[in-house]
């Protein structure tokens, strides 16, 4: 996981003050028996308005105290997915020597008036300490998108008055396709699977040839007519099989979509090639990926991580400048399978082996 840069709270950001329901209860009661001492002159009223008013005084200093010395630090896993519940992990740590935090809450900032928040509660994070809790959030679209943002906030010890301080963000992050391993898996195991013979020694089941018997051979591949015939110990070898290559091939048209449904398709037709992507490395197989007919080749990254942040960002505003990418090409070894959100992507002189059918792309969007 990456973390990122922690923030740490002091008393001069606690400035934030909300009073709860509770609170303005409290107060207009107190209000209400300051007046009624007032009126009667009765020590006994002043006497409890003088308490009441001191907790009041003990919630704000108390509520402060908690809230001073925390830092909040989120660290996050290392590849980020849209559309999928993506686990962060955030650290509370209390940096005060001596005295402990008592409930602190974490809550989500809402992103849009009367969206759903989601909040954590830590009952007590003793002096030099921290604690840590797991947070998932889902970002909803591809590319460069910000972090959730944390709200730390605390009523200790009655209630009656709330301090809370926002987080900032922690800086934009790179969010890959949505992956959507079930439609993938139908789709290879109907078109993609197969293998082919390499003309090499190795494990398999066609037969290559025989050689004599050497110390470690199994024994259950020892070939008994051979050794009935010769009079000496024979084994059969096989002929190794290899998976071919797969190239991907995403095409799409040069100008971004602006109609919704043309989104949606366009979101279904990348998430498909990155899910496309990460099943044939599971499987072992050599990958390569194009885009629009442009070859893109890794370079000082790891190449999977190259690819996702490829088709996270190749039609956005960043475009694919950090990226190292190849010129067309007109040669490539394996098998091409063609992802398009074209209804003719010949048109457009792209060029595939095998088309994924576009009744595939719209079940995926």
């Amino acid at each position: 996981m990456k973390p990122a840069e922690p923030f740490l709270t002091n008393r001069k950001r606690i400035r934030n003050i909300r009073i709860t329901k509770s609170g303005w209860a409290f107060i207009l009661l107190t209000i209400g028996l300051g007046f009624a001492g007032l009126n009667t002159g009765n020590n006994l009223l002043y006497l409890i308005f003088g308490t009441l008013l001191s907790m009041l005084l003990i919630n704000g200093i108390l509520s402060t105290s908690s809230l001073h010395g925390l830092s909040v630090n989120l660290i996050f896993s290392p590849r980020l997915y849209a559309v999928t519940d993506n686990p962060i992990k955030v650290e509370v740590q209390n940096h005060k020597r001596r005295l402990p935090s008592y409930a602190i809450v974490l809550s989500t900032a809402a992103e849009k008036k009367n969206a759903p928040t989601t909040s954590h509660f830590l009952f007590k994070i003793p002096a030099g300490s921290k604690q840590h809790f797991v947070h998932y959030h889902r970002f909803l679209a591809r590319g460069m998108q910000p972090p959730p943002r944390f709200i730390v906030h605390t009523a200790y010890p009655f209630g009656l008055i709330q301090k809370f301080i926002p987080i900032p963000p922690a800086g934009n992050r790179l969010i890959y396709p949505q992956l959507k391993r079930t439609a993938v898996e139908q789709l290879a195991t109907t078109y993609l699977h197969g293998e082919y013979l390499s003309g090499k020694r190795g494990i398999g089941v066609n037969p290559y040839g025989v050689r004599e018997f050497q110390y470690g051979d199994d024994i259950r591949r020892m070939h008994w007519r051979s050794f009935a015939k010769l009079g000496k110990w024979v084994t059969k070898e096989f002929e190794q099989e290899k998976k071919s290559k797969i190239t991907l091939h995403l095409i799409v048209a040069e100008n971004p979509p602006a109609e919704a449904a043309a989104k949606e398709k366009r979101e279904a037709v990348v998430s498909l090639v990155a899910s496309l992507l990460m099943y044939f490395i599971e499987q072992n197989r050599q990958v390569g990926l194009w885009i629009n007919g442009r070859h893109l080749e890794p370079l000082g990254m790891g190449y999977i991580d190259f690819f996702l942040s490829a088709l996270a960002l190749f039609d956005s505003k960043q475009g694919l400048s950090q990226l190292a990418i190849g010129k067309t090409q007109t040669q490539e070894s394996g098998t091409i399978v063609g992802v398009s959100e074209l209804s003719n992507p010949s048109s457009i002189g792209a060029r595939y082996d095998m088309l994924v059918p576009m009744d595939t792309i719209e079940a995926a969007a």
